[in-house]
C-alpha cells in the first residue's frame, strides 16, 4: 500500500516503567504512528465511510496505552501495533512510543522504540 494514515505527537498519560516507583504514578508518552492504507476509494469519492477514520486510530492507541500499566515500552508499542492491525482496511503498521522524561541521568530529550507489523 502506498497510502498511509499517519498520527504525530499524540501525548498520553501512561503508567510504564521497569521499577514499581516508576509506574507509580502516571507520566507522559508521545506515540507516533502510521498505518498503511488505501486511500484511493476514499480520495475518488470524498467519504469517510470509505477511508479509515484517524479518530478510529486514535481512539485504538489510546485504549492500548492507557488500559493497563507496563514495565516496558517495548511491550507498550507491540499492543499498540497489534491494535491497530486488527482495524478494518489497516496494512502494515510501525508504532513509535517515546518517554519525555526517561529516569536516566544523562540529559536526554527522549527516549523511544519502534515497531511494526505485516507491510506493504
Amino acid at each position: 500500500m502506498a497510502d498511509a494514515l499517519v498520527i504525530q505527537g499524540l501525548r498520553l498519560r501512561a503508567r510504564v516503567g521497569a521499577e514499581d516507583a516508576e509506574r507509580a504514578a502516571p507520566q507522559w508518552v508521545v506515540v507516533d504512528a502510521e498505518v498503511g492504507v488505501d486511500a484511493s476509494d476514499a480520495a475518488r469519492r470524498d467519504d469517510l465511510a470509505a477511508a479509515l477514520d484517524y479518530t478510529v486510530v486514535l481512539d485504538a492507541i489510546e485504549a492500548a496505552v492507557i488500559g493497563r500499566p507496563y514495565r516496558l515500552l517495548e511491550t507498550m508499542a507491540a499492543r499498540v501495533a497489534d491494535a491497530l492491525s486488527a482495524l478494518p482496511g489497516a496494512g502494515g503498521v510501525t508504532v513509535e512510543i517515546a518517554k519525555e522524561v526517561p529516569p536516566v541521568r544523562q540529559e536526554v530529550g527522549r527516549v523511544a522504540v519502534r515497531t511494526s507489523r505485516g507491510g506493504p
